[in-house]
């Protein structure tokens, strides 16, 4: 594919239209590569083939082939994100940066791909933690914690980025990444603790990930009190984190998801006391 691209770029880059065919094509196939069950090795060179891809056609193609499937670009770099591989791991995280980075410097802001990403995040997290579960790599919250430590890696790498070492990231650039990377850690502690008041033993996969998927908590409302050592003051700044970052005017749903999850987390610590 990478070498379809340098032979075909300069044949069609004068022409706009034959452009934008040609970038939707090839991004529609790194998608649905990336989409199938993959060895490590072969999701790392389409990672790289994708970036590669993001750097030759540009951002504003990249966003105009993608269109609608922009948010499931979003679930595949950051299931990649949390990749137990350090190689895919990384390559996400660089696909990540270029993607922001351009964005960036295209439109000044990166608020609708930040967006983007932290809506699709909750979805993304219960999927890695079912998919743990029905491999019988989860026995306790402990193991629910544990595999997404990737992900939070990733994200502390991308909040590392420095303008001083890449020069995809403007320094200007830094606060909003820094939001980001920060509100999707604050998330990630959400989903855990919605998992806790849910009080299951058993992390089913349908279940849970139709749970985050609806958008708000109230699919949580048979609520167990948390044993009082699992109540921490740092579950509800997170939770507030997260409820924070989202607009009533651009993203309702998730704003009220996690404001519903801070008055469960309430209420289950007055059960508790």
């Amino acid at each position: 594919v990478i070498l379809l691209i340098d032979e075909c770029f300069d044949v069609v880059s004068e022409d706009e239209y034959e452009l934008e065919k040609l970038g939707k094509s090839v991004f529609d196939l790194f998608l649905h590569l990336l989409s199938a069950p993959l060895s490590s090795v072969t999701l790392l060179r389409t990672l790289g083939g994708s970036a590669h891809a993001l750097d030759k056609f540009g951002v504003l193609i990249f966003l105009n082939a993608v269109g609608n499937q922009l948010q499931h670009w979003g679930r595949i770099v950051l299931t990649m994100m949390n990749s137990m591989e350090l190689s895919v791991r990384s390559m996400a995280v660089d696909f990540l940066v270029s993607l922001i980075g351009y964005i960036y410097q295209e439109r000044g802001s990166i608020e609708s791909i930040s967006l983007c990403i932290l809506s699709v995040l909750p979805e993304v997290v219960a999927r890695e933690i079912a998919l743990c579960s029905v491999s019988g790599l989860i026995k306790s919250m402990e193991d629910v914690e544990s595999s997404l430590w990737p992900l939070r890696r990733a994200f502390a790498d991308v909040e590392d980025t420095s303008p001083l070492d890449d020069d995809r990231v403007d320094q200007q650039l830094i606060p909003s990444l820094t939001t980001l990377c920060r509100t999707g850690q604050a998330i990630i502690d959400g989903v855990l603790v919605e998992i806790r008041l849910k009080g299951s033993a058993e992390l089913d996969l349908d279940k849970l990930t139709t749970a985050q998927h609806c958008g708000h908590s109230t699919v949580f409302r048979q609520l167990r009190p948390l044993p009082p050592e699992t109540v921490f003051d740092a579950d509800e700044e997170s939770i507030l984190e997260a409820a924070t970052y989202f607009s009533y005017d651009t993203s309702l749903m998730q704003k009220l998801r996690w404001l519903c999850t801070l008055t469960d987390v309430h209420v289950s610590k007055k059960t508790v006391g």
